[in-house]
Parts: structure tokens; C-alpha cells; sequence
């Protein structure tokens, strides 16, 4: 019982932060990524940050889906890094790793359920 009431709480609390994800965070990180990431290979990290977005903003995706989409971009944006972006490329290493494990395992988690795969934005260009 413990279990599910912890889980409410925390899925309550996803929900909240949710609310507080603005468009003009996905455009800071998005301007970011423009002014460091300027080789070709590295723009589709940007489709993959917008994909993030997308999942926190929809209502049917699964909490949990959400919270390691959330944690991702919050880490993306802080200003506390393992590896300081005033470092150039070697500096956004550790968030472009971040934005990419995020993304990997859940779109691994959410094709291995029978329900719709979630729709990655690099697919629907």
C-alpha cells in the first residue's frame, strides 16, 4: 500500500513540473545546441530534445516515461555539469550522453510494449 501511495506522490509531483516546462526552455536549449553544435551529426540531438519535450507534454504518455524525459532536460539546462560547457564540445559531452540515454531507453521501454511505439520527430520529417 506504502508502494502505491509513494507513487501517486511522486507521479503528482512529475505532473507539477510538467506544468513549469515552458517553450522558451526547449528554445534556450535549442539556441544552445545552435551556437556549440554546429556539426551536422550532432543536430539530431536537437530532434531528440524535442521528442523529450513532446513526451512531458503528452497526456497519455506513461509517468515514468516522463520523469526520465524530465530529468534529462532539467540536467540539459542546469547550470551545474559533470563536465562545464564553458569547455567547447568536450563541455557538452556529458549532456548530449544524458539526452541520449534518456531517448534510447525510452523509446527501447515504450517499443517493447504492446501499445503504440511513441513517434520520434526524426521519423516524422
Amino acid at each position: 500500500m506504502s508502494n502505491n501511495n509513494e507513487i501517486e506522490k511522486y507521479e503528482k509531483e512529475l505532473n507539477e513540473r510538467v506544468k513549469n516546462v515552458k517553450e522558451e526552455d526547449i528554445t534556450e536549449i535549442d539556441n544552445k545546441i545552435d551556437t556549440f553544435l554546429n556539426i551536422s551529426a550532432l543536430k539530431k540531438i536537437k530532434d531528440k530534445i524535442k521528442t523529450l519535450y513532446n513526451i512531458i507534454k503528452d497526456s497519455e504518455t506513461p509517468w515514468e516515461y516522463k520523469a526520465v524525459a524530465i530529468a534529462a532536460l532539467i540536467y540539459l539546462i542546469s547550470p551545474i555539469d559533470l563536465i562545464p560547457d564553458a569547455f567547447p564540445i568536450i563541455g557538452f559531452l556529458d549532456d548530449i550522453s544524458i539526452i541520449m540515454i534518456a531517448y534510447n531507453k525510452i523509446m527501447e521501454a515504450a517499443n517493447t510494449l504492446e501499445d503504440k511505439p511513441i513517434q520520434n520527430e526524426e521519423n516524422d520529417n
